[in-house]
């Protein structure tokens, strides 16, 4: 890869069986990433609010967590000219059409179900990097 050298994720889940399940499908893909894990809304608002602090690539987003739930993670994210350009793709399981309407409102990249199986997690994550770093990080570069 001539890009980016090594991409950073933040993956914004309370679940941490689906955290590690994610960690073995990136390392599966073997894209020279960093995943950084936040377990509640509070943590990652507070890591966003670290002026000096590394912003991410990309964040993967869960909707219900402790503390602070992921629509209040997505306002903050929006609403703050550091990180509004950051893609945010909600991981959920819910399939509420009024949810998912609310997230694309609020300006959410992408919303998408929560794979069930780990196959499907490993598709998911191998088209969530080709898309979302691999080739937005060529486009940057042109």
């Amino acid at each position: 890869m001539t890009g980016k050298q090594t991409y950073l994720t933040w993956i914004v889940d309370d679940d941490e069986e689906y955290g590690t399940l994610l960690t073995k499908a990136f390392s599966e893909k073997k894209l020279d990433s960093r995943l950084d894990f936040f377990l509640s809304g509070q943590l990652v608002l507070e890591k966003l609010d670290d002026v000096d602090g590394e912003l991410p690539d990309l964040i993967l987003l869960d909707l219900v967590l402790p503390k602070r739930d992921g629509i209040d993670i997505l306002l903050a994210i929006r609403s703050n000219p550091r990180t509004m350009h950051i893609p945010v793709l909600i991981v959920s399981t819910s399939t509420s059409p009024a949810t998912i309407s609310l997230c694309y409102q609020l300006g959410v990249n992408a919303y998408v179900m929560k794979p069930g199986q780990f196959d499907d997690l490993a598709y998911f994550v191998n088209s969530i990097c080709r898309y979302w770093l691999e080739m937005s990080d060529q486009l940057t570069r042109t």
